[in-house]
């Protein structure tokens, strides 16, 4: 007599046979599609597959379809069905149906314990780092959070929120996104998604009320920096009289500007101003002096054509570094090295490559003539170039997906013997070839770090 044990160890195989030959049928239902059957032990040939009469044959790799021949393609065709019992020697395809409780559900379709906002959750981006007084400060997207944009602090070891959970720190200016606060010691100016006005938050302590600082209506602000000594703050600026729906964009334009504020609030002052130009990069020099900027002109992009302007802070006068319109060049990413030296990146070799340009002469020199690009596209508003002033002699800057340390002291010792308007290391050099003036050093320690 058949025992219980084995009586129901039965009964299972022959449910579970059941509900397999269920999905087999359904799955052909849908399409009565060819079996395939185990390959024979031939010599190799030629062999054409056979596919379902309403597919288009395969077509050579690297051949682009034609749109307009072949059959249409059934998006609800399983393709061919496989016998589960006869599958050894057949790659293992994904089954056209499955069987969940007892029930055959739809391939793709059956119920899973992890859902797509549980995915998301963790998908936490981080941008815009940055440095003030040796702590770390960033920005993170958290899906947890509605997506909201919270600032973080990193400081005595520990990660903390300087940004409250309501507040969501993102600038629309140009709609590229980027740079949407400025650090000021134990401070912070934040624009606030919402209504893109001016914040000033607390470092310490995220539940205190931030306070408005006083800014026109309908602006934006983005990419700002401030000034130590005479505590003002350069922004970029967008300004939308438009502040309604209604209003006709196109009958009335944005105003682009970058705008002086003081950071214990007054009145905005226009150091820039265009209703066809777009700005970048305001950067301060340290004598707090000149402001050196970027400008770009529509149709154009700031990676197509792109002009390096400085502008006097005292006298207002202004000067064209590089670029210019109608020149064809891209210039990025001004950093200054002194009170009269100003590093930049240009692509009038052909590669987005290091400059510095000293204000006295107007000479230009070529911190690293390679051909390959000593920056990124300039997508978004961003206060981290690829590279960074170590100190006025000492670079860090990335390309061909490594990080180098480059001692300038040559290369400026040659700019300050130029005369006049001239310009020096006008002609691409080979990596492997490296003049030994340009002391070029690999930081090995963090390349091998960054390519695991």
């Amino acid at each position: 007599m058949q025992s219980f044990g084995a009586a129901r160890d039965a009964n299972s195989a022959r449910l579970a046979e059941v509900v397999k030959r269920l999905a087999i049928d359904a799955a052909a239902a849908r399409s009565p599609a060819p079996v395939l059957s185990r390959p024979t032990q031939t010599p190799a040939r030629n062999v054409t597959h056979a596919v379902p009469a309403n597919k288009p044959a395969p077509r050579p790799h690297g051949t682009d379809p034609d749109p307009g021949s072949g059959p249409a393609v059934d998006p609800s065709d399983p393709g061919p069905v496989v016998d589960p019992s006869d599958a050894s020697g057949l790659r293992a395809l994904p089954p056209a149906a499955a069987a969940v409780d007892g029930e055959v559900v739809a391939y793709g379709e059956w119920p899973s314990p992890i859902s797509a906002a549980d995915v998301a959750q963790a998908a936490v981006q981080l941008s815009d780092l940055c440095l003030s007084d040796g702590c770390p400060f960033w920005l993170e997207a958290r899906p947890a959070n509605g997506g909201k944009v919270t600032l973080v602090r990193y400081a005595n070891g520990e990660a903390r929120d300087v940004s409250a959970p309501t507040f969501n720190v993102r600038s629309r200016v140009h709609e590229f996104e980027g740079a949407p606060f400025v650090t000021l010691g134990d401070l912070v100016v934040a624009s606030e998604y919402t209504d893109q006005k001016l914040y000033v938050l607390a470092v310490e302590g995220s539940n205190k009320k931030p306070r408005v600082l006083p800014s026109r209506e309908g602006s934006r602000y983005a990419d700002g920096v401030f000034a130590e000594e005479s505590r003002a703050l350069f922004f970029v600026c967008e300004a939308r009289s438009h502040v309604n729906a209604a209003a006709d964009p196109a009958a009335d334009p944005p105003v682009n500007s970058i705008v002086r504020l003081k950071a214990g609030g007054g009145q905005e002052v226009v150091v820039e101003s265009s209703t066809r130009g777009c700005y970048l990069s305001p950067r301060v020099s340290p004598n707090e002096i000149h402001l050196a900027f970027v400008e770009y002109q529509h149709p154009h992009m700031p990676w197509d054509e792109s002009s390096l302007w400085v502008r006097n802070l005292r006298t207002g006068d202004r000067r064209l570094v590089c670029g210019g319109i109608g020149a064809g060049v891209s210039t990025l990413d001004p950093l200054w090295l002194s009170d009269d030296v100003l590093c930049y990146v240009s692509d009038a070799l052909g590669w987005w490559n290091l400059y510095a340009y000293r204000l006295a002469t107007r000479a230009h020199v070529c911190l690293l003539p390679v051909p390959a690009d000593c920056a990124s596209l300039p997508c978004t508003f961003r206060r981290n170039a690829a590279f960074a002033k170590v100190d006025t002699h000492t670079l860090v800057l990335t390309f061909n997906s490594k990080m180098y340390l480059l001692d300038i002291s040559s290369a400026l010792a040659t700019l300050s013997a130029l005369g006049v308007g001239e310009q020096a290391n006008a002609e691409f050099s080979d990596l492997e070839a490296m003049p030994a003036s340009l002391k070029l050093t690999p930081l090995e320690a963090l390349n091998a770090r960054f390519s695991r």
